[in-house]
């Protein structure tokens, strides 16, 4: 039985009568049915066109789709994306496309992009995500609408196999634009399109079934999501979760703890299952550590907790002091070098007993091998930073009041190495 398009995308009712939505048109045949069928069902859109600069027909293309928009009086916003993109391509490329998507629907007042994800997607990423070894959970696959940060990603076609589409655009002389790419062995999504042939001509039902599968994955999803939502929820305010309540949670739990997790920073991040085990395992030790989730995030675990967060990125910065007077960092704070006390008792404030070979000193971040005098004996900065629980992506942001190597003063941990010559006094305080 053939499926009409305009009644599947309006019995799904997922637009308001006088909303406007973006459509995210790559000008493919997904898309470009998916803007006939908005057309038909009186949806008034924006459309957001992306020029990745990969292929030799992407500026044509661009210009067509920009044509074809004036001419039926379409809102048309395009983005070219730079030829050069740092770290890896598709990661960077997808998070240009959504913060483009973000500008255009603030820009016309709303939170709904339309994408034009279909079934034959659906199938592909699951059988990808699955061969990869990723969480049970996700092999849900890609939601009918999903949130991210401020918008709402809404896939109308997700239900529709890609041979529909083609017949569409064919029966209504829809044009479109084939990307011969998607031929190209070389890459992997290509490669898992040929298992579909397969799986369908095995069994004329395989879509349906497929579907009735990834609703049941999807229903098992929804009660867990509400269990690890719950847990998270405790922990979203410090972004910091207790390793030992995460630890005494089921496995299943564990694993879509983490993915949830994961998904608040990139709706699209993924791990292993497992690279997820290995993690796991990582927990239950003694040891802090640093772990690369992705090429922009790490997870830190730090004593009873762990975290995500972007990779840092370290500027070296010293400064040289040769005299009394105001400094300023680079981290918009301030370090005051005085002969007199701060009247208003400044928490990080020390004082430094001087006499003239305390001048110059070195206002710096630490260094491997960097010690500081006490009354007792010396000690390495790593070790004092370890025995005052001083969380390990914290340590590099202090700054310290060095000559060479020997830490004179921390004026933030309110630490200080006293010169005993001399009958003058200085003062350090950060602001």
């Amino acid at each position: 039985m053939a499926i009409n398009l305009i009644e599947n995308v309006q019995e799904k009712q997922l637009f308001n009568a006088h909303e406007t939505v973006v459509l995210a048109l790559s000008g493919g045949v997904d898309s470009m049915v998916l803007l006939d069928v908005l057309r038909q069902c009186n949806i008034t859109f924006v459309v957001a066109h992306v020029n990745h600069q990969r292929r030799l027909e992407s500026n044509r293309e661009y210009i067509e789709i920009e044509t074809f928009c004036k001419q039926h009086s379409i809102p048309f916003e395009g983005y070219i994306l730079p030829k050069k993109l740092q770290g890896n391509f598709h990661h960077e490329a997808r998070l240009l496309r959504l913060i483009f998507f973000q500008k255009v629907a603030k820009k016309y007042n709303t939170n709904k992009v339309v994408l034009g994800h279909h079934l034959d997607d659906q199938i592909e990423t699951f059988f990808m995500r699955l061969v990869k070894g990723v969480s049970f959970l996700t092999l849900s696959g890609m939601p009918l609408k999903q949130r991210y940060e401020n918008i709402i990603l809404v896939r109308p076609l997700i239900d529709i196999d890609k041979q529909t589409l083609l017949d569409y655009a064919n029966n209504n002389n829809i044009r479109y634009f084939e990307d011969l790419s998607n031929k190209d062995q070389r890459y992997t999504r290509n490669r898992y399109r040929k298992l579909l042939a397969f799986f369908r001509a095995e069994n004329n039902q395989f879509n349906n079934h497929f579907l009735s599968t990834v609703t049941s994955l999807n229903h098992v999803s929804e009660i867990i999501t509400k269990q690890s939502t719950a847990f998270l929820e405790k922990y979203l305010e410090n972004n910091t979760i207790d390793i030992h309540e995460f630890l005494a949670l089921n496995p299943l739990l564990q694993e879509h703890v983490m993915s949830l997790y994961l998904s608040r920073f990139d709706c699209q991040l993924t791990i292993a299952k497992p690279e997820l085990m290995a993690i796991v395992e990582m927990l239950k030790s003694k040891n802090n550590f640093v772990y690369a989730i992705h090429d922009v995030y790490t997870l830190h675990k730090e004593y009873d907790v762990f975290f995500v967060k972007t990779k840092d990125k370290i500027n070296p910065f010293s400064l040289k002091i040769e005299t009394v007077g105001t400094y300023f960092l680079p981290d918009n704070k301030t370090l005051v070098v005085s002969n007199d006390k701060s009247a208003n008792n400044e928490p990080n404030q020390v004082e430094l007993w001087y006499n003239n070979s305390v001048f110059p000193f070195i206002i710096r971040h630490r260094k491997p091998g960097d010690w500081i005098q006490f009354s007792y004996g010396k000690k390495k900065l790593k070790d004092l930073f370890i025995d005052l629980k001083i969380p390990p992506h914290q340590r590099d942001s202090f700054w310290l009041v060095s000559q060479g190597s020997q830490i004179i003063a921390i004026p933030s941990l309110q630490l200080v190495y006293h010169q005993k010559q001399g009958n003058h006094k200085i003062f350090i305080y950060e602001v």
